[in-house]
């Protein structure tokens, strides 16, 4: 086998690691191509005459040819990630505890404080109800009247408190006069009523009454009962 002539162009060295895989790539190929032809390999050979065989030349071109690999590697991102702030942890207050029940106000004891006495004298128009005589009153027919034989009326004017005493009595009128008013007086002076209610409760009132007196066919005298009573 003739000898290669080895031509490295100047400045330009093969990286052993390309020669190597040159190498080894040749010692491949003519394995594969003694194997299809039918070339049989002797087992022992010369080390001196295999490493002949397998020289190769190496142009500049298939320098040229064959690049060399490219190293890359993944630059693992070095960049200082800032770390992540952590969200503030919502602390829930303590549950207060329940404020002090308001002691019971003190019972104060109950004053019975009188209500101040009602001046007014209230007209029977002013009442809910009027006043009431507790029992029946009967003036007494005056002689003067019977002796003269006429009849005759008085209108009163009473004033009456909130426990129903009389407290004054007066004539408003009397038909005729002069006869029958003493009789009428002396009568409701010590009459006693069931006060005057307003609102509720027992007031001043002051009222008007009429008094008759009249004679049967007889001449006798006889008293209209209850006496009536006028609303002023």
């Amino acid at each position: 086998m003739s000898k290669f002539n080895h031509y490295h162009p100047a400045g330009d060295e093969v990286p052993d690691a390309v020669a190597r895989f040159v190498l080894a790539l040749a010692a491949s190929l003519a394995l594969h191509l003694a194997l299809a032809l039918g070339v049989q390999i002797k087992a022992a050979q010369p080390v001196g005459r295999v490493r002949a065989a397998m020289e190769v030349r190496i142009e500049r071109a298939l320098q040229a040819g064959i690049k060399e690999p490219l190293l890359t590697a993944s630059v693992a991102d070095t960049t200082e990630k800032k770390p992540e702030e952590p969200k503030p942890i919502e602390v829930k207050p303590a549950p207060q505890p329940p404020a002090p029940a308001e002691p019971a106000p003190a019972i104060l004891p109950t004053l019975d404080i009188p209500l101040l006495e009602d001046p007014t004298w209230y007209p029977a128009k002013q009442v809910d109800m009027h006043p009431v005589a507790l029992s029946p009153i009967k003036p007494v027919y005056p002689e003067k009247g019977a002796e003269l034989g006429v009849d005759g009326k008085v209108v009163l004017l009473l004033l009456i408190d909130e426990t129903g005493v009389v407290k004054e009595v007066s004539v408003v009128e009397a038909d005729p006069e002069g006869i029958f008013e003493e009789s009428a007086l002396a009568a409701f002076r010590e009459a006693r009523f069931a006060p005057a209610q307003k609102n509720g409760r027992a007031v001043k009132s002051r009222v008007l009454i009429r008094v008759t007196y009249e004679l049967n066919d007889r001449k006798k005298p006889v008293m209209t009962q209850p006496p009536t009573l006028i609303a002023p």
